[in-house]
C-alpha cells in the first residue's frame, strides 16, 4: 500500500507549482497524479524505460530520442541463441573439455546482452569469458 501524501511536507515552492497546475491540497493528499505538473504531460518520468512501455503515448518522443524513430524491433532471440551457439561451437567446439549439451544449456539461458557478446567474441574472448570455473557461468564450456 502506498505511503499517505503529507501536503505540509512539501516545499514552498513545489505546493506552488502544484497549484499553478491545477492541482489542490485535497486532490494532492486524495493520490491524484501529478505527473503533469512535474513537466512529463508529453514525456515520460523516466525516459526510453517508459516510452517503450506505452509507445502509442510517446511515439513523439521515441521518435526524437532514437535513430530512425519509433520503436525499436524486438531481437528475435532464437536466431541470436542460434548465432551464439554457432559462434562458440566453431572457436571453441575442438577443445578437450568442450561440451556441446552444456554449451546448448548455457546458451539457452543467456541474456540478449550475453548472446550479443558472444558472437561478437573471438576466440580468446571465449575463453577469457570462461575462465571462472562456475556452473552458473554461461560462458563455461565443461
Amino acid at each position: 500500500m502506498a505511503r499517505p501524501r503529507n501536503w505540509d511536507a512539501l516545499s514552498p515552492a513545489y505546493r506552488a507549482r502544484l497549484q499553478r497546475n491545477g492541482i489542490t491540497r485535497q486532490a494532492y493528499v486524495s493520490g491524484a497524479s501529478v505527473k503533469d505538473a512535474r513537466g512529463h504531460k508529453a514525456t515520460p518520468e523516466h525516459g526510453l524505460r517508459d516510452a517503450a512501455k506505452n509507445p502509442q503515448r510517446y511515439q513523439e518522443y521515441l521518435h526524437k530520442k532514437r535513430p530512425g524513430g519509433g520503436q525499436r524491433p524486438p531481437a528475435n532471440l532464437e536466431d541470436l541463441k542460434d548465432r551464439a551457439f554457432a559462434s562458440m561451437d566453431g572457436k571453441i567446439g575442438s577443445y578437450f573439455k568442450y561440451n556441446r549439451n552444456a554449451v546448448i544449456a548455457r546458451v539457452n539461458n543467456m541474456s540478449e546482452r550475453q548472446l550479443r557478446l558472444t558472437i561478437a567474441a573471438t576466440e580468446d574472448d571465449l575463453l577469457a569469458l570462461a575462465a571462472i570455473r562456475r556452473k552458473s557461468n554461461p560462458w563455461h564450456y565443461h
